[in-house]
């Protein structure tokens, strides 16, 4: 099982790793619901969406440098994923998301480049809306 609370503290989500390739990905996933198109995006070489686009794999070269749940979408993460009880939602604010990690002694920092993100261990990045107080979604790259 996935602990949400590790993957904030690692930017690891479960047998999704960093550099896995994605045919490793497409094993564990099976074929993503969605592929980013390329030729727009021009990086990461390649985006794709699972569980209606709430959960995000970024590529470059093939190989995974990042995954990010997108909480604009409804939560829903695929079933190969065992992830234990989600914590937040597109509802969450900084207030809320902050004494959680508070109460479970989880180092964080205001940080990112606009300032309005909550930095993890330099690990994961949550990301809040416009308006610096909802939750937007949360990053974790290499």
């Amino acid at each position: 099982m996935i602990r949400f609370d590790d993957f904030l503290q690692s930017g690891e989500f479960g047998p999704i790793r960093f550099d896995a390739s994605q045919e490793d990905i497409r094993g564990i996933l099976g074929p993503p619901d969605d592929i980013g198109n390329p030729e727009a995006i021009h990086w990461p070489t390649e985006l794709w969406f699972y569980g209606g686009s709430f959960l995000q794999v970024f590529f470059e070269t093939k190989q995974v440098i990042g995954v990010g749940l997108y909480f604009r979408y409804p939560t829903q993460l695929p079933q190969a994923l065992d992830m234990d009880h989600i914590p937040f939602s597109k509802e969450s604010n900084r207030a809320e998301i902050g004494l959680y990690l508070s109460e479970r002694k989880i180092h964080h920092r205001l940080g990112g480049w606009s300032g309005e993100s909550i930095i993890i261990a330099d690990a994961t990045e949550i990301v809040l809306d416009v308006d610096g107080d909802r939750l937007d979604r949360i990053l974790a790259f290499r």
